[in-house]
Parts: C-alpha cells; sequence; structure tokens
C-alpha cells in the first residue's frame, strides 16, 4: 500500500516552518526575545544593588546563554509541535483517530525543530509514519475518501512511473528507506495530497464502518476486477501472478508499478465496488 503522501516543508496552510532558515517567525522571534528579556531580569535579580562590571556581564551573557539553549531545545520545539497540531488538518485528524502514532509525529516535528532538519530525515520518517497509520485506519474510512486517496495516489505514480524505484516505493515503503518526493509532486498535487489524508483519517475517527468487508462480500467484485484486467487492460496471467506477489526477490520494479496503476484506475472504473474493494485491499494488507 501506498506510503509517501506528506512534505513537511511544502504545504500551503499546514506546517510551513520547521526549517529554522524561514524568514519572519514571528512566534520564534517574539519567544526567543521574551528568552532574552527574562536572562537579563534574571542577571538583575542577581546582582541587585551591585556595579555592573565583569561579574554582572558574564551573569548576563550566561543566562542568555542558558535561556536560548532551554529556548531552542524544549520551549520552540513544543510550541511548534503544539502549532502543528492546530494547523496541519492531518495532524488533528490522527489525532483523534491514533493518538499514539500522533505522538510519535509531533516528536518528530520537535526534533526537526532542535535540528532544523537539513537532511529531511525527520521530515521522511513523519512521512513514514503517517503513511503507516493511515494503512492501519484506512479501511475504516468512507468510500469516498478512499476513492479520494487513491485518485490522488495514481496521480502521484504517474509523474514518477519513469523511474521504477521511486515508483514502486510509492506503493511499497520500507521502513528503513525514504524516499524524496517532494522534488517531482507540485504544490496543486502536494495539497490535494494533504486534503485525501485528512479525509480519510477524519472518517475513519468521526464515522468509522463497522463492517470490513470479506473475501465473500467481494467475490463477485473480484471476479468482474480480474476479468476486466485481462480482458479490457490486456494484461497476461505472470501480470497477474505479479499482483498476487508484487514484492517477490528480482521482480521487476517498473512492471510492478505499471501493473499496479492499472489494477487501481480499474477499481476506480467500477463504481458500485470501488469503495469495499479499496476497504478489503487496506484491511487485508
Amino acid at each position: 500500500m501506498p506510503g509517501s503522501w506528506w512534505q513537511l516543508e511544502k504545504q500551503s496552510d499546514g506546517l510551513r516552518r520547521y526549517d529554522h532558515g524561514c524568514p519572519m517567525n514571528w512566534t520564534r522571534i517574539l519567544v526567543t526575545g521574551l528568552a532574552s528579556g527574562l536572562a537579563v531580569g534574571l542577571a538583575e535579580l542577581l546582582l541587585r544593588g551591585k556595579t555592573r562590571g565583569a561579574a554582572y556581564w558574564l551573569t548576563v551573557f550566561a543566562s542568555i546563554t542558558l535561556m536560548n539553549a532551554l529556548t531552542q531545545n524544549v520551549i520552540l520545539p513544543e510550541i511548534d509541535a503544539w502549532q502543528a497540531t492546530l494547523n496541519f488538518p492531518v495532524l488533528a485528524a490522527l489525532e483523534k483517530l491514533d493518538p499514539v502514532a500522533a505522538e510519535q509525529v509531533r516528536g518528530f516535528i520537535r526534533e526537526a525543530s532542535k535540528t532544523g532538519d537539513k537532511s529531511g530525515e525527520n521530515k521522511a520518517k513523519i512521512r513514514s509514519a503517517i503513511a503507516a497509520a493511515t494503512k492501519k485506519h484506512a479501511f475504516k474510512a468512507s468510500d469516498e475518501a478512499l476513492v479520494m486517496l487513491f485518485e490522488v495516489i495514481l496521480d502521484q505514480a504517474d509523474r514518477v512511473k519513469s523511474n521504477p524505484e521511486m515508483c514502486y516505493r510509492l506503493f511499497f515503503p520500507e521502513p528503513s528507506r525514504f524516499v524524496d518526493y517532494s522534488k517531482v509532486f507540485d504544490q496543486t498535487l502536494l495539497n490535494r495530497e494533504q486534503k485525501a489524508l485528512e479525509s480519510v483519517l477524519r472518517t475513519a475517527a468521526e464515522n468509522p464502518q463497522r463492517t470490513v468487508p470479506t473475501e465473500a462480500d467481494v467475490s463477485d467484485a473480484l471476479t468482474t476486477l480480474e476479468k476486466n484486467l485481462t480482458k479490457r487492460r490486456g494484461l497476461k496471467e505472470d501480470d497477474l501472478q505479479l499482483l498476487a506477489n508484487p514484492t517477490a526477490p528480482g521482480a521487476d520494479r517498473g512492471k510492478v508499478c505499471a501493473t499496479f496503476i492499472t489494477m487501481f484506475r480499474e477499481i476506480l472504473s467500477l463504481p458500485k465496488d470501488r469503495g469495499p474493494l479499496l476497504r478489503f485491499m487496506f484491511a487485508e494488507s
């Protein structure tokens, strides 16, 4: 199942800042200024009534250094995590659905805030954590939300299908290997991704589907799907085998990607069956 659905740095209305180089972050400026003011006030309190000599300025310097370290490593990361919950709909929805996963994401946000995340490692971890939570809970989402999500995923796959490894990792991410898709997905696609993820997580949290489709429930739909894949889409028997075992050693990753794009496009073309089929696949994965 897909697993690379979020960009930490390119949200139009979500987490705008998590890079220390971003200009005019007023929260950061204000908190840093207050911390410096408190540091000077502490020095005044400690040395009240004494001459402002070397000891005074040394105390001021030490206080500012201490308060700055506290601000950068504790206060601001907590503020960033709090702001993320307020401003990023995907994380707000995840908080309702899976508080443990949401706290894990906030932890990565705190770490990114401390380090600046120049390597993109924490951004990748955030993407992976959200993808894992989505995969875990997607079968409870509404049919409409799942269809919206897969429409986005297929458009993403079309963008990267010329790169077999990148396309393959879109469908089959590895927890220890992260792929940065931010350089190939434009802002419009990223915004659609965010909206789709939020819809999946929100509907799974607020109005979960109580009945999980079983294989018996979707058997007719699976038969129709297989027939359409061979008759209408032109897949061969070995293509169907590839769908059954796409992570087999030595599998042609470009072919896996192309075959999965074909399969999901066919699923989305089945108005009556596409929701139950997608929820069945998530529940079985």
